[in-house]
């Protein structure tokens, strides 16, 4: 899952556990970055990346698309490797989900900028 600093608020993580119980998912790892969403480089997301090639979980939650990119080009080709990686993507505040419904027990990774 990919969340910024405003994540860490106790209320989003009630948001968090909430889907991670409804959805039955099961968070595997958080991934964090303190740095500019305007860098396609970026350690939070290189790790994402990185655990994603690793098959390391099959679904990543994030509150926004601008979390992972801010540019709709960077946001679209990391959209397209996790796509080809078979990793869907879950973005709640613009309601995507590029799973269709959500097959149960999923791994998931935690994503936070």
């Amino acid at each position: 899952m990919f969340r910024s600093e405003a994540g860490r608020d106790s209320s989003l993580l009630n948001v968090w556990s909430s889907v991670e119980r409804q959805r039955g998912l099961e968070i595997v790892s958080e991934f964090n970055d303190r740095i500019s969403g305007t860098k396609s480089k970026r350690p939070g997301l290189d790790d994402l990346l990185a655990d994603a090639r690793r098959a390391k979980f099959d679904v990543v939650l994030v509150w926004a698309c601008d979390r992972i990119a801010r540019s709709t080009r960077h946001f679209l080709e990391v959209l397209d490797e996790l796509n080809h990686l078979n990793v869907e993507i879950v973005s709640f505040r613009e309601n995507i989900d590029s799973s269709g419904p959500l097959r149960p027990k999923h791994n998931c990774g935690l994503s936070r900028r």
